[in-house]
């Protein structure tokens, strides 16, 4: 499987979560320039990426939901303050 572009991923959060602020503004939100953190709103997808593979019985393949929660700790605005 191939990386989950950037582009993909906030169209994929955008849609799953209905009008995901998250994702729909994320290259305008100060706090994407310090990353993904628990104490600020970028770490809730990630948790809630997270519970997904907790609910995973154990012979369900993870990889797809592992590859998500992955690019979006990766993400980066691209505004260019940062």
């Amino acid at each position: 499987m191939g990386e989950l572009e950037r582009e993909e991923l906030l169209a994929l959060i955008h849609t799953s979560s209905g009008q995901n602020g998250f994702a729909s503004s994320f290259d305008q939100i100060e706090f994407a320039c310090d990353g993904q953190s628990d104490h600020n709103t970028t770490g809730i997808p990630v948790k809630d990426v997270e519970s997904a593979i907790d609910a995973l019985s154990r012979d369900m393949d993870a990889t797809l939901p592992r590859a998500i929660r992955d690019a979006i700790l990766a993400l980066r605005p691209l505004i260019s303050s940062c």
